[in-house]
């Protein structure tokens, strides 16, 4: 499922621009006009344009004089909205800051004997929160340095929660990561993979001020370092240290480690993993999930780390040796840091390389010479700690660089569609030479970079292969051809937009570092590493084994733990939901992590037993359950479902049960619209997705816009974006946007009794011709690429579903702080506040009525759907994918337990709060289906917008009795 949500991420990818300083707080939703102007504000002041690269190019002849210098947290000079407390003892350190708020900022003042350049620590104890890194903005002298300062992140620390274990089927389950709350020292340093060393800061000789901003995750601060790095020693003369002082290699030791028993980690990602492809794996199993690894793509990117513990017998030098697999990102290395007790050995470690590689292989860490001589390591006896940390290598100077170029292509392009506009006229003669000034010098430029880092690539890769690079190489011979005929180039736009795009996946497939590691090797000298791969006759065994154990294995059920015949046992189906039309997508993985809370939590506290099964769609429930053969439970049904099979008679009222009454007021009352049905209720929220505004910070403020809080702001903002060839997004055929029109003027979808629809109203008559008119009269796209079109600035505006917040936020690390979310726009009201109400998407749990065990089931829905547990299942299924995977729970207090910063919290909430829904009803369906083709009739064939709503309001209407009548209804 990671690989499927990654190669999700990079289709998404477009291009990579520089990151711009903007202000890092969320725009709060307004409820009064006047409040709006506030959102402008955000906009001002914004773009630094200074990266860390140019700030230090600044600085380079500057001295690095030797300084270390601590100051304490509870010694901060000034704070603001911060709601600190000073603490004077606090888990071993004294004069402790406590930030629990994440808000506001906290500074101190520091005083620098000698101008120069210096690097700045934090000693920090991470708080019980959210559960994410800590986040934490920087300014020296109350200004921001270089854009990276924006942004600078501090890891927890996690572990395996206990030993690996099996579950009912023989299978090792992932073990559960919990957090070690301990002391860090860490350094401002950047986690995007473009430079090696920690931030270097000018500092000039006095008294300066170092300001530290909330962004994520509270914290304890025992205090701020400014002092010097010490850098490491080569390793010829830590030989010649080693000579000096009698070290001698130690003799016939050979220890192993394995992969999956790492001590501690940066990620609660980093769990163990599983390899069945070879028979040399430790351990190998070729019928049953053995948890044999630990890495590959959950382990990838800068500033991740694993440590493992082992113990040496006596002193001597040891050599160092890894069987890993690096087969993701094709020619390149992967590079990884290690350090011994928390020192790095020797300056050749702050850079090791694994080259790709198809199958499993052993690195003995050598000098890289013809004979690859072995490092030797010191080693004093008893217990050692090795970590290695992922590390850009030699790729970070090649990144940074194109990144930049992508940047500035991606800005030709936007210069060039405010000419030719997307669509180009290709009998005319553009001039686009002349129109844009010193275009060709800026594409030599360009041309002359990339091949300057073309070359660069090729010292740098693992093969001889020129794959890695191709999109390189043909933006290069493309920028050629325009330079020689620049009258071709609008003819050539999409072909240049789409390399830009895939030079923007690029750059994020470089950056990523993924490595599987099997085991650690230390050894004496005198002892062989062992061999990585198993002779060809145990391979073969092992290949033969797994195909016959194929056939007994049961795809859909997922294993847990069972007692015996006699404890109560219930079956719970959940539905592999469609991403698109339920906006959440289901999974063997996210379906590991309920099973994992089952054994848990749930079986342990009630005693009831759980069959978990993965099906393919709520159809297979559909179909299952009229025939008699459903489950007790079904989870994640798309809304539209439970209704379906309430009109049948297949589902119990939920209603009914003792403690629903409590149970529902966990969510807001627009999540359990869907599931009501004549006077019953079948159906409990499990997830609730609803619109939002997504703006470019950058662009609004180069057009001198504001965020739009009404209708009206909006479409005074309209003429202006498209004026510059640039468009605005609303999904056209989604019928959300017509409810959300009619919602804001108070109309609804069906008359109070159900029995037809409401369109004959003049609201849903205002609301229809507003919504095809966006299409019509203002040709918004009928079709588009959000995402793309986002990123490259086509679509600086756009009405989505927050969900994409969680594609884009992983998906274009370079965009951020260029863009926002924000309410969507509203209607005033005549108190003066503004009605912001849409309709909302989402799934639910459901009961079989032919369930034997209905209060078991009832039980489990209600421990389901509970706020700790979805918060748990949220946290988990984020920890394993990544914030892309971000969940959407409908539980409003589980909500606040997830990992969103404060800013985007509160402008979800702001919108949250004025979402309803629309009830579901039989023929319904027909309801949905006939406003798509009156819209369709109206946008592609131009009929009347009135005559068009009413035929099809009859058609509905017509629907609606017919079905009624089926299922008896009066």
């Amino acid at each position: 499922m990671r690989r499927a949500v990654r190669s999700l991420l990079l289709l998404a990818v477009l291009c990579s621009v520089t990151v711009m300083q903007l202000d890092t707080g969320g725009v709060a939703a307004a409820e009064q006009p006047s409040k709006t102007t506030t959102n402008q504000a955000g906009l001002i002041n914004t773009v630094s344009a200074t990266s860390y690269s140019s700030y230090l190019q600044s600085f380079l002849k500057e001295p690095a004089p030797q300084l270390d210098a601590f100051y304490a947290g509870a010694a901060f000079a000034d704070e603001q909205d911060s709601g600190v407390k000073k603490v004077g003892s606090f888990e071993g350190k004294q004069d402790v800051l406590e930030w629990a708020s994440e808000e506001g900022w906290v500074e101190w003042r520091v005083e620098v004997p000698e101008t120069g350049l210096y690097s700045l620590g934090l000693s920090y104890y991470a708080l019980p929160s959210k559960g994410r890194d800590i986040e934490l903005s920087l300014a020296i002298d109350g200004k921001q340095p270089f854009d990276e300062a924006a942004r600078n992140v501090f890891p927890r620390v996690w572990k395996n929660a206990s030993a690996i274990r099996s579950d009912g089927s023989g299978n090792e389950i992932k073990p559960d990561q919990v957090e070690v709350p301990m002391w860090q020292d860490g350094t401002f340093q950047n986690m995007d993979g473009l430079y090696i060393e920690p931030y270097c800061f000018h500092l000039t000789k006095g008294e300066h001020t170092i300001r530290l901003g909330a962004v994520r995750e509270a914290l304890a601060i025992a205090g701020i370092r400014v002092f010097q790095e010490t850098a490491a020693q080569p390793y010829r003369d830590v030989m010649k240290t080693y000579d000096s002082q009698g070290y001698k290699p130690a003799a016939n030791q050979l220890l192993k480690i394995q992969g999956e028993q790492a001590e501690l980690k940066s990620e609660p990602t980093l769990f163990p993993t599983y390899d069945r492809s070879s028979a040399s794996t430790e351990p190998a199993n070729p019928a049953k999930i053995r948890l044999n690894s630990v890495g590959q793509l959950n382990w990838q990117h800068q500033g991740e780390w694993m440590t493992w513990e082992f113990e040496v017998p006596k002193d001597g030098l040891y050599n160092l040796a890894f069987k890993v697999r690096q087969n993701y990102v094709r020619g390149m290395y992967s590079s990884r840091k290690l350090f011994i007790d928390g020192k790095l050995p020797f300056l050749e470690m702050a850079n090791v390389r694994f080259p790709y590689k198809l199958n499993w292989y052993t690195r003995v860490l050598g000098d890289g010479g013809k004979d690859n001589e072995p490092y030797l390591f010191y080693l004093t006896k008893g217990k050692h700690e090795l970590k290695l940390e992922v590390t850009p290598g030699d790729l970070a100077e090649t990144l940074r660089s194109v990144q930049s170029v992508v940047y500035e292509m991606n800005d030709i392009y936007r210069r060039i569609i405010m000419i030719t506009g997307t669509s180009v006229d290709a009998y005319r003669d553009y001039r686009l030479d002349e129109k844009i000034p010193g275009l060709l010098k800026q594409l030599t430029r360009i041309r002359t970079e990339l091949t300057k880092q073309l070359a660069n690539i090729g010292r740098v890769s693992s093969s001889s292969g020129g794959s890695e690079a191709s999109i390189l190489e043909e933006i290069i011979h493309q920028l050629g051809s325009f330079i020689d005929n620049p009258d071709t180039i609008p003819n050539r736009l999409e072909r240049y937009k789409n390399n830009v795009s895939s030079l923007g996946a690029w750059i994020l497939d470089m950056r990523s570092q993924p490595l599987e590691i099997d085991y650690i090797v230390v050894k004496s000298p005198d002892r062989k590493a062992p061999a990585a791969r198993a002779g060809f006759f145990p391979q073969l065994l092992f290949d033969v084994r797994a195909f016959f154990a194929s056939f007994g294995n049961d795809a859909s059920s997922v294993g847990g733990t069972y007692g015996g015949s006699k404890d109560k046992m219930i079956s719970v189906w959940v539905s592999s939901s469609d991403i698109a039309s339920t906006g959440i997508a289901t999974g063997r993985d996210q379906t590991q992590i309920i099973r994992n809370l089952i054994d848990n939590s749930f079986t342990p506290k009630t005693g009831i037993h759980v069959n978990l099964s993965l099906v393919d769609s709520s159809q297979t429930l559909v179909q299952a359950t009229l025939a008699g053969k459903g489950p007790d439970v079904a989870m994640f049904v798309p809304k539209e479902t439970p209704v379906n099979l309430a009109m049948r008679g297949a589902l119990a009222d939920l209603s009914t049960f003792k403690g629903y009454d409590e149970l529902i007021k966990r969510f807001y009352k627009s999540a359990t619209i869907p599931f009501e049905y004549e006077g019953g209720h079948y159906g409990i929220p499990e997830t609730q997705d609803f619109n939002m505004l997504f703006y470019r910070k950058d662009i609004l403020l180069e057009l001198g816009l504001k965020v739009p809080a009404t209708w009206a702001e909006f479409y005074k903002m309209v003429p202006v974006i498209q004026k510059k060839n640039m468009e605005i997004g609303i999904p056209p055929e989604s019928q959300s946007m017509f409810e959300t029109l009619l919602f804001q003027r108070g109309g609804t979808f069906y008359t109070e009794d159900r029995k037809s629809t409401d369109f004959d109203q003049p609201a849903a008559m205002e609301a229809f011709k507003e919504w095809t008119g966006f299409y019509t009269k203002y040709s918004f796209p009928v079709v588009f690429d959000f995402y793309n079109r986002f990123r490259t600035g086509e679509m600086p505006v756009g009405i989505m579903p927050y969900t994409t917040y969680n594609l884009l936020s992983v998906a274009a690390p370079e965009l951020r702080g260029l863009w926002d979310i924000a309410p969507i726009p509203g209607s005033p009201a005549e108190d003066g506040s503004i009605n912001r109400m849409e309709s909302s998407n989402g799934t639910g749990s459901i009961i079989l009525k032919d369930s034997k065990e209905q209060e078991a089931a009832f039980d489990f829905i209600d421990w389901w759907t509970s706020a700790d547990v979805q918060a748990r299942y949220g946290s988990e299924q984020e920890m394993l994918m990544g914030a892309a995977a971000r969940y959407n729970t409908a539980n409003i207090e589980a909500f606040g337990k997830l990992p969103w910063t404060k800013a985007e919290a509160d402008n979800l909430m702001n919108q949250w709060k004025f979402v309803w829904d629309i009830p579901q009803l039989p023929g319904n369906y027909y309801t949905s289906r006939n406003i798509t083709f009156a819209f369709r009739k109206v946008v592609y064939d131009n009929s009347n917008e009135r005559e068009t709503l009413n035929k099809y309001n009859q058609e509905i209407n017509k629907e609606i009795i017919r079905k009624r009548a089926e299922f008896h209804l009066k």
